[in-house]
């Protein structure tokens, strides 16, 4: 048994590049110029390459986190729970940890501060995202896991 598929792989794959594209404007890879702010935004593929580089790490951990915690045996409520809490989890983590390092280090070099602001705020989208109590979203999940944790 493998420990991820090809399907899992393509799949993590998609969500990148598409989370990519969604970020890709948000934050600059090069230092603008003057030209650059006067006139229509283009696609960028150096800013949608550096997006997702930058959303991938977000999107397979979380992933690989459900799917680990999840091989923890039979499926009960409160496995039910950590399984659909571990994901959003790892994206609070990168969420925070990238925040608290802006926040803490001064001396930064500006790649650097644009990988970490990028890293937070696609982590805390994507917590806020996957917690919601909607399904198939983790946080109806949650939810269910709760209620079936205390009934």
């Amino acid at each position: 048994m493998a420990i991820i598929t090809i399907t899992e792989i393509l799949a993590l794959v998609i969500v990148s590049l598409y989370l990519g594209f969604i970020f890709s404007g948000l934050i600059s890879y090069r230092i603008k110029t003057a030209y650059d702010y006067m006139h229509k935004r283009r696609f960028d593929s150096r800013d949608f390459w550096f997006a997702v580089l930058v959303a991938a790490p977000g999107v397979i951990l979380h992933e690989l986190a459900h799917k680990f915690v999840g091989l923890a045996g039979n499926v009960t409520p409160p496995i039910s729970l950590l399984t659909a809490l571990a994901g959003p989890s790892v994206n609070l983590i990168l969420w925070l940890g990238a925040a608290y390092i802006l926040k803490k280090k001064h001396n930064v070099k500006r790649k650097t501060t644009a990988v970490l602001s990028l890293t937070a705020f696609i982590n805390k989208w994507l917590f806020i995202f996957n917690m919601l109590p909607i399904p198939p979203l983790d946080g109806s999940k949650v939810l269910f896991g709760l209620i079936g944790i205390i009934s």
